[in-house]
Parts: structure tokens; sequence; C-alpha cells
């Protein structure tokens, strides 16, 4: 199924597309890409919306500021990281949007124009809200840093892609698609916007 990341490939070129599918025999030979922004961000993503998964999925490296292997993270990243959720905790209108709701929920439909499946998964998916919540880590929490990875990482097309989704699947035409950006560093300022307001 065609996913955002896949939609993102084939606005790049239909070859960085196949390049990358898994029905391409040769996408297995390809090097897993992995920066140390992206596993700090992975492992604050676990921490905040699945913090009883986290011992599964991450080993901890006491007296050992950071790691860059993967699976593990430094004593120090996790302390930054614990900072982290609990600054997120203490702002109720935006820790409330973490509650009620489901963690990685994943979602399936057929688009009816072309009639290829799509997928995606949900962060955080509220159903009784109609909303869901996209967490993101960012390294500063500034307009001008906001505006800029809305556009380079292409979230106001995960965004679409989204609520098109809940839209097939009869979830209702009035959802809430939510971004919450957090800095990763001290001191975790946090910002939430909805998509509609992009627009």
């Amino acid at each position: 199924a065609v996913s955002t990341t896949g939609i993102k490939r084939l606005l790049s070129t239909p070859i960085d597309y196949w390049a990358h599918s898994p029905l391409n025999p040769q996408s297995q030979y390809l090097p897993k890409k992995s920066t140390s922004a992206l596993a700090k961000g992975s492992a604050f993503h676990c921490l905040l919306l699945e913090p009883h998964e986290f011992a599964n999925r991450f080993q901890i490296k006491e007296g050992v500021q950071s790691s860059k292997v993967p699976g593990f993270v430094g004593g120090g990243e996790l302390n930054e990281m614990m900072a982290a959720v609990q600054a997120l905790r203490d702002l109720p209108t935006v820790s409330q949007l973490f509650t009620d709701g489901e963690a990685e929920v994943t979602m399936v439909w057929k688009d009816k124009e072309t009639g290829v499946m799509c997928r995606c998964r949900h962060d955080y998916f509220r159903q009784k809200h109609a909303m869901t919540v996209d967490y993101k880590t960012i390294a500063d929490i500034t307009e001008r840093d906001i505006d800029r990875a809305i556009v380079k990482y292409g979230y106001y097309i995960q965004a679409a892609f989204y609520l098109d989704g809940m839209k097939a699947l009869g979830l209702g035409d009035h959802q809430d698609f939510v971004f919450v950006f957090q800095q990763r560093d001290y001191p975790h300022k946090v910002y939430a916007t909805r998509y509609r307001d992009w627009e």
C-alpha cells in the first residue's frame, strides 16, 4: 500500500519510489539511513506515546551522554528525554491531546479515484474527539523553523493524506489533524498547530 513516504518519493521521481519499494528485489540491498536526530526522535516518540514499550525497544548505556548505536540510548539522553516528556505533560492543553485515544493506529483503505491501496500510521488517534495527533521533535520552536520543517519534510502532505484516509474509512468529513512540535533540547518548548490553520 502507498504511504506518505511513498507519495513524497513519487513526487521526487518514480525511480526513487521504485528503488525503495518492497516490490523491488533490489531494495533489500539499500543501506538503511539513520541519523542521531532520527534515532533520538524515535526514542522521544516511544517514551511519550508508548512508555511501557520503551524498555523493550531501547537499552540504556549508563555513564554515557549519548549513543549512536541503533537501539541504544545514553543515560544523559534518557534524562533529557524524560525532562522533555515532563515539559509536555506540564502543559494541560497539550498533554490532554495524548489522552482518551490510542497510540500507533494503522489504517488501510482503497483510494476511490485510482483503486490504489493506501496506508497510514497515526501517532495518536482520538476517535471520540474526531482527531489525530502527530508528534514531531524539532531543533527549535520558532515560526521560521516550523515553517521550514513543514515544507522540507512534507508534513502538509502527511496531514492531507491522513485526513483523506479517515474520510475514506467513514470516520467523518470533519476530522482534526494536530501537529505537536517539541524542541529536542532544553528547555523543550512545545508548539501545537492544527493542519487547517495552514490553509
